[in-house]
């Protein structure tokens, strides 16, 4: 599997606003959904989403918000990588 940093170049969030990728707590803003139609666009879209399954609780990977991948996990029987996570 790909991390995403070695999607690079070829991502359509490449050289954006990290800050527009990560929701604050309480909820999307007008930035996140920007964020969203960017993924939207990128040619690496699943590759993207596919990582961000395994490792990523937090933040718009691939087009989804946090929510959207616990359902995706949930329907694939897919648990995070532990080793990936942040303890917080």
């Amino acid at each position: 599997m790909t991390y995403p940093h070695e999607l690079g170049a070829r991502a359509a969030c490449h050289g954006s606003d990290v800050d527009a990728w990560f929701p604050e707590l309480g909820g999307m803003s007008e930035q996140n959904n920007q964020a969203i139609k960017i993924c939207r666009t990128c040619p690496v879209i699943d590759e993207c989403l596919e990582w961000a399954l395994h490792h990523e609780r937090h933040g718009i990977w691939g087009g989804t918000t946090p929510t959207d991948r616990r359902r995706i996990r949930a329907k694939r029987n897919i648990l995070v990588e532990e080793r990936w996570v942040n303890a917080s």
